[in-house]
């Protein structure tokens, strides 16, 4: 079943997940924007630094930063 985010009020940022946690994704969705994944587990975070956070905890220290950061 296809997991959602629909038209959050505020940027919004995202982990989906395989219930394993062997494949995970993340990112952000823009108010009033939708974002939908198949993956069984959908996580929301108000700040990226909460989403680095998650993904480190699951996936060890500076997982995020090696793997999904760009400075823009």
């Amino acid at each position: 079943m296809a997991k959602s985010i629909i038209k959050p009020t505020n940027k919004t940022w995202y982990l989906a997940s395989s219930s394993d946690r062997t494949i995970i994704h993340c990112g952000f969705v823009e108010e009033n924007q939708v974002v939908t994944t198949g993956q069984p587990i959908l996580e929301e975070f108000a700040t990226e630094e909460l989403l680095r956070a998650r993904v480190d905890s699951l996936k060890g220290d500076g997982y995020y930063q090696d793997n999904f950061y760009i400075e823009i």
